[in-house]
């Protein structure tokens, strides 16, 4: 028997579709994982073991790596350096630029590292400057100078 005088199902999916002619079937956006069936076929087969149907086939496309994403705390480290205690701010921003080109190179391992050692300095200057600030304004407002 001729495909052309075949009524045709497709399933796609978990949705069956159909009755089709052989005409209606080729114009549908089969792929072949898709399952077709027909009067004359015991079960479903695949689409792509069906001769002569057109099947759309989605090519393979490079995997695209995403880089990853680390944080560098350039800008709270410039903060801290600047508002609350230079001497640990100066570490946190030379760490903080460590980060984007340890990126650059690949060196991901390093780079989160570096990261890791710029956030801690932040946190250190900050609170000591945090610190250093309270007890200077106590003395300021209190008169007791001690120098």
């Amino acid at each position: 028997m001729d495909k052309d005088d075949l009524t045709w199902y497709l399933h796609k999916g978990n949705t069956n579709y159909g009755p089709y002619t052989w005409e209606e079937l080729c114009r549908n956006r089969i792929e072949p994982t898709d399952l077709v069936w027909n009067d004359t076929m015991p079960d479903w087969v695949g689409a792509d073991q069906v001769p002569g149907l057109p099947l759309r086939v989605v090519p393979d496309l490079p995997f695209k790596q995403e880089k990853p994403v680390v944080q560098s705390y350039l800008a709270w480290s410039i903060l801290v350096t600047l508002l609350f205690c230079w001497p640990l701010g100066i570490p946190a921003i030379v760490y903080s630029t460590q980060v984007n080109s340890k990126l650059a190179r690949g060196d991901f391992d390093g780079a989160v590292k570096a990261s890791k050692k710029a956030r801690t300095f932040c946190w250190i200057s900050f609170g000591l400057g945090l610190v250093a600030n309270a007890i200077f304004l106590m003395a300021y407002y209190t008169g007791n100078y001690g120098w």
